[in-house]
């Protein structure tokens, strides 16, 4: 149903950006996630599907940037409001994720955060791919401010640097091939998302089935 759904609404080409914007200050900035929770920490791969958007390539685009600005230190905010509601279904039984048979849904991850049988993944994975955003701006002389905290990324805001996913189709290849409970949600709030419809677990649900019949 999710497979259906995703193709028949977003599309197999789609791919989702990552992007970092300009906060509310000069010396903000904020992690925007789309969907991807697929990202690599280093180079971006464009030969690959997991790992196809590195956070290593974004904080370079983004640290050119801050250095034309005379930028040396930041406060690095993380918006993940794509994706609405909890990150975990109250449906789902909570061993399930402590056991890693899947993994809590967010608007950005980590390829390495993937949950897998016996090796959870992370409370949250969005803060998580925002400390290793925030490492990779320190390796390239960039100071940050604390740990990130959420936000929302104020509108029309100057996008400072922007890496994207593998496609669609190719991401549920992935999905369907080691089946990603997580993954699948991700896709299925996509789906809900081109539909109208909230991107949360219960309108996910709604939205394959209406697709599919």
């Amino acid at each position: 149903l999710t497979a259906a759904a995703v193709l028949s609404t977003v599309g197999p080409h789609v791919t989702l950006p990552t992007r970092v914007v300009q906060g509310a200050s000069a010396d903000e900035i904020v992690l925007v996630g789309a969907g991807d929770m697929l990202l690599g920490t280093g180079p971006s791969n464009p030969t690959a599907v997991v790992g196809r958007a590195g956070l290593g390539t974004l904080a370079e685009q983004v640290v050119a940037h801050l250095r034309e600005q005379n930028v040396t230190k930041v406060a690095l905010r993380v918006d993940d409001t794509a994706f609405a509601g909890p990150n975990t279904s109250p449906s789902w039984d909570p061993a399930d994720v402590a056991h890693g048979y899947t993994g809590r849904v967010a608007a950005i991850g980590l390829a390495k955060d993937r949950a897998r049988v016996n090796h959870p993944g992370p409370v949250d994975p969005a803060l998580s791919a925002g400390a290793a955003f925030s490492q990779a701006l320190q390796a390239l002389g960039i100071a940050v401010a604390g740990p990130p905290v959420r936000t929302t990324a104020p509108d029309k805001s100057t996008v400072l640097g922007e890496v994207r996913s593998a496609p669609i189709e190719d991401i549920l290849g992935v999905t369907l091939q080691e089946s990603d409970n997580a993954l699948a949600e991700v896709l299925g709030r996509l789906a809900a998302r081109s539909m109208g419809r909230p991107p949360t677990f219960e309108d996910t649900a709604i939205a394959e089935i209406g697709r599919a019949s």
